[in-house]
C-alpha cells in the first residue's frame, strides 16, 4: 500500500501506490454494492479494478529500482529489520504485533 515508499521519503511513489489500491478497492465496492446484477455494466468496474490493482503491483515492484533514495535514509533502512512477532499484553493475551528494530554503526 506504499508504506515502504513513505518510509524511504518517496512521497510521490507512496501516494501513487495508495491511490492505485484505493481506486481498485473503490471499483470493487461499486461492483458489489452499487450495481444491479441485471445491469449491462456488471463486470466492468471489477475488470477495471483488477487492471488498476495489477498496474499498482507492477509499479510497486519497479519503483524501488528507479527511485534515487537519500544516502542518510538508505543507511538507516539497510540496517533495519522488521518482524511479525507474538506479543503479550498486561493480561497475558497473545497478540500479533509488528516489530521494527535497527542498528546504527559508527
Amino acid at each position: 500500500m506504499g508504506l515502504g515508499s513513505y518510509l524511504e521519503g518517496d512521497i510521490a511513489g507512496g501516494i501513487t501506490l495508495t491511490a492505485g489500491y484505493a481506486a481498485a478497492a473503490g471499483l470493487f465496492v461499486i461492483e458489489a454494492a452499487a450495481l444491479d446484477w441485471d445491469s449491462p455494466a456488471v463486470g466492468v468496474p471489477a475488470t477495471i479494478g483488477v487492471s488498476v490493482a495489477g498496474l499498482a503491483i507492477v509499479y510497486g515492484f519497479a519503483r524501488p529500482f528507479i527511485y534515487n533514495r537519500s544516502p542518510q535514509m538508505a543507511a538507516v533502512m539497510d540496517n533495519a529489520q522488521s518482524n511479525i512477532v507474538l506479543t503479550s499484553d498486561s493480561y497475558g493475551n497473545k497478540n500479533v504485533g509488528f516489530q521494527l528494530s535497527y542498528t546504527i554503526s559508527f
